[in-house]
């Protein structure tokens, strides 16, 4: 050649007219958008949605047990007429409905996350999410009146667990409803 020709020149970047997209739509995007996005703010979206969705299912967790605490209290301080004594905590009734209850915990927990209502941002209506919470707390009585039949334990009362269910169903949904960030 004889040096006559043009030569390309870098192309210069395009200019960037919209905001990036929120980092909740780019968690289901290809790999190729999520590179595009810095990795500093996405850290920090991710790691501030887990601890968002952690105190989620804490919550969770301390309601399920208060629950149980509730109704095992109502079922041996009313019935039995023992009253609310450190020896009622203390015996092996107590023992059982602890560790039971812990279990249903955790199931309930694992529940709600496969209805996917610890995500955020929360785009459900108040009546969407609680027949979600009614659909993870029926699997999770139903998972756990299933876990007492084949352990064949006699101690743990089917009424104990289902009115613990309806006490979970109204405290579930009733903290998801008051919460002003999940509507």
């Amino acid at each position: 050649m004889n040096g006559t020709a043009t030569r390309r020149t870098a192309t210069t970047p395009g200019v960037d007219w919209a905001p990036p997209p929120p980092p909740e739509l780019i968690a289901g995007a290809t790999p190729s958008v999520q590179k595009s996005i810095p990795a500093i703010r996405r850290t920090q979206s991710v790691a501030r949605g887990l601890t968002v969705q952690a105190a989620y299912a804490a919550i969770d967790v301390l309601f399920v047990c208060l629950g149980g605490i509730s109704v095992f209290l109502l079922r041996f301080s009313l019935v039995h007429r023992l009253g609310v004594t450190a020896e009622l905590f203390k015996s092996h009734p107590a023992h059982t409905y602890s560790g039971f209850f812990v279990l249903y915990a955790a199931l309930v927990v694992l529940s709600c996350v496969s209805q996917n209502l610890y995500r955020t941002p929360r785009d459900r209506s108040i009546l969407d999410e609680t027949w979600l919470v009614i659909k993870a707390i029926a699997i999770a009585t139903t998972l756990l009146g299933l876990f007492i039949f084949t352990s064949g334990n006699k101690e743990v009362s089917r009424l104990v667990v289902g009115c613990s269910s309806l006490f979970n169903v109204v405290t579930l949904s009733g903290w998801r409803a008051a919460n002003p960030d999940l509507r």
